[in-house]
């Protein structure tokens, strides 16, 4: 094996029956996950072409019959060769994608916006006509303003952030919850609508139904749902929050800061100087604090390693260490968490196949209940 970067992925698919030309085994597949799958499919398309076209989807649909079933279950070595990491081809298409529920956003190589989505609430944003059904807008999206590079894209349930190169964010879609951040009398923006808020904005970030601001003097800034404490400001008990809202220190009034940030559908997880700050839902482990209890302000993970990179799932969690460990935690019911079985873990434990084949990760990508990691051969 060679030096080069690998990237590899695993997962276990379940719900619904799913017909594919490398695999015959029938999985039980949601809408959402078809979706997602599709959406890979297409990425690595082998036609040649840049960017997928309508005769790509077509082919991709025609190769994945969906159909329902009452088989839950794919075949042994299918649901085997899921729960640990797999290599993959490396396909350099996209160079940025953010998953947070059904909507999907891309930045393509040559920085032009498009986004695939679902549902009668996702929007193209370049019009004000709803989007029923999953689409690829084939066409960069027009802004009320000029903008300059896109920094950031992210993609929540029903919305979109994107973050530009001088620290501005739009925000398009369904709102109801306040993720928009555009305050509770814009509930839904059709269009890219600039969002007010104090500072310049590295990064953004999407869950559920929450907002994650990143700014370029490494705060946070939140919006939207707060059911599960997810937005972790302390002293909040209020469900939605509606306009940016800093979140603040324990101890003094100054902002939290983090150099890292990932969301998953209902927690987020940051890094700061190494050490690693989780917050929100904990029903699967997924805050890595050793139990399924939420909570509701940052609190600091129990951990020996130093983590240099975090990713987050649904309803998962990966921390890269500087050693080059990768370690998982959450919800593990398809095998996302890269351990060999389905069982989830409370607590960040280290991914067994990467030290085996001495391999160094260096980066990981989580999506719903799909892992990814970069690693290179070689570990000291």
């Amino acid at each position: 094996m060679d030096s080069s970067a690998l990237a590899t992925a695993w997962t276990t698919p379940s719900r619904g029956r799913l017909t594919s030309a490398p695999c015959a085994a029938r999985w039980r597949w949601p809408r959402a996950a078809a979706i997602a799958l599709l959406w890979m499919q297409l990425a690595r398309c082998t036609c040649g072409a840049a960017t997928p076209t309508p005769s790509c989807i077509s082919r991709h649909r025609r190769r994945m019959r969906l159909h329902r079933s009452r088989s839950s279950r794919p075949s042994r070595l299918c649901a085997a060769a899921g729960r640990i990491p797999s290599l993959l081809p490396r396909t350099p298409m996209v160079s940025r994608r953010s998953i947070a529920g059904v909507a999907t956003s891309t930045t393509s190589s040559a920085r032009q916006r498009r986004q695939v989505g679902s549902g009668s609430s996702c929007r193209r944003a370049r019009s004000n006509a709803y989007v029923d059904k999953a689409t690829l807008v084939q066409q960069p999206l027009r802004f009320p303003t000029p903008v300059l590079a896109v920094a950031s894209v992210a993609s929540g349930w029903k919305h979109s952030l994107l973050a530009t190169s001088d620290g501005r964010v739009f925000a398009w879609g369904h709102g109801r919850s306040g993720e928009l951040g555009l305050g509770p009398a814009t509930l839904r923006a059709p269009t890219p609508t600039v969002v007010p808020i104090d500072g310049a904005v590295a990064a953004v970030y999407c869950g559920w139904q929450h907002s994650v601001f990143h700014l370029t003097s490494k705060g946070l800034a939140v919006a939207g749902s707060n059911r599960h404490g997810q937005l972790g400001l302390r002293n909040e008990r209020r469900q939605q929050v509606f306009e940016p809202t800093p979140i603040l220190e324990a101890d003094v009034a100054a902002p939290f800061r983090c150099d890292l940030v990932a969301v998953g559908w209902h927690h987020v997880v940051g890094v700061r100087d190494g050490a690693v700050f989780s917050w929100g839902k904990g029903s699967f482990g997924q805050l890595g604090h050793g139990g399924v209890d939420a909570e509701r302000t940052p609190r600091r993970l129990v951990m020996d390693e130093r983590i240099d990179h975090v990713a987050c799932g649904s309803e998962h969690s990966l921390l890269v260490a500087a050693s080059g460990r990768l370690y998982s935690c959450g919800w593990g019911e398809h095998g996302n968490l890269g351990h060999g079985d389905t069982q989830s873990v409370a607590r960040p434990t280290a991914i067994a196949y990467f030290d085996m084949h001495r391999l160094r990760v260096f980066s990981a990508v989580a999506a719903g209940a799909t892992s990814f990691a970069m690693a290179t051969s070689q570990r000291t």
